[in-house]
């Protein structure tokens, strides 16, 4: 089997636009990020990219999905060929493409010190959710652990890709029928398989082409945990840009006032980056609906005054 990378990213099934996935952005549910409205950071110029990030360019590149969506990262149909249908699974889906990069902030807490949290707009959004998840905890009596935010700090891209199921060979999807199965010689010929048609993969596997995405697309991106903490902060003059002064949340039938008694919260980037334990907790956060309509009903109230 091919050595896996550290999972630190999470993987998409379908190509996400580029506008809505950029570095230093801020979201609370990564497995879908275009929900519960998240913050997204100005996209990086050139001169700024080479500034701040490292960047890792790949051809004939694939990520292959796992059932439980797991991903590793590999070059070249030897890489693929190595994983093992027995070990992951009856089967995996592979995105291919012939050309790719990974995109990655090289020191993510400078960047969400200097770039994210000096960012008005980004200040906002954090002072807001913040606020909301500390009065609907404090003062609702609600039971549920104040919602993750997380700080994106890597980007997998790929273009023009191609979308493939990987069977057992000897598996009822991956059986021979009367006619051979071609074996491509690498990455590229693989990546030229009509939809529906099927190739071997090593000695074992066969993949069948189901679509093909044009353009360049996010298909994983890695996140890093925004840690915040509540604090009576009454030096504001003197307050570090990590200090956020949080707002009052009343009623929606009562004018908000400024805070006025010195609450706040303080920001930064925990140690922990994404893992499975983080993955099933994001999970059932986002899938506790009646929390999250309130939480969106009182962050709406401060952002129309």
């Amino acid at each position: 089997m091919a050595p896996l990378e550290r999972r630190t990213y999470f993987g998409y099934r379908e190509g996400l636009d580029p506008s809505v996935m950029t570095l230093g952005s801020l979201l609370f549910d990564y497995t879908n990020p275009r929900t519960k409205r998240p913050y997204i950071h100005e996209d990086l110029s050139s001169a700024a990219t080479e500034q701040w990030c490292l960047v890792d360019e790949r051809s004939s590149c694939y990520i292959a999905y796992k059932g439980d969506n797991r991903i590793s990262f590999g070059v070249g149909l030897n890489d693929l060929a190595a994983i093992d249908t027995n070990r992951s699974g009856s089967s995996y889906s592979v995105v291919a493409s012939p050309k790719g990069s990974r995109v990655e902030l090289k020191e993510p807490e400078v960047f969400f010190t200097n770039q994210v949290l000096t960012d008005q707009k980004a200040r906002f959004w954090l002072q807001s959710r913040l606020s909301v998840a500390s009065w609907l905890k404090l003062r609702k009596g609600l039971t549920e652990r104040s919602p993750r935010i997380w700080l994106l700090t890597g980007l997998y891209f790929m273009e023009d890709a191609s979308f493939l199921d990987v069977f057992d060979s000897g598996s009822s999807f991956g059986v021979e029928g009367a006619a051979p199965i071609p074996e491509p010689s690498g990455i590229a010929s693989l990546l030229q398989l009509s939809v529906g048609a099927r190739a071997k993969i090593g000695s074992r596997n066969v993949a069948v082409a189901s679509s093909k995405v044009l353009g360049k697309k996010v298909w994983a991106a890695q996140f890093q945990l925004v840690r915040a903490k509540y604090v009576t902060e009454h030096k504001w003059n003197d307050a570090s840009v990590h200090i956020l002064r949080l707002v009052d949340v009343f009623s929606l039938e009562t004018r908000r006032v400024a805070n006025t008694k010195g609450n706040a919260a303080e920001v930064d980037l925990a140690d922990a980056i994404l893992d499975d334990e983080d993955a099933e907790e994001g999970q059932i956060m986002s899938g506790n609906n009646a929390y999250w309509e309130e939480f969106e009903k009182r962050v709406k109230h401060i952002e129309d005054e």
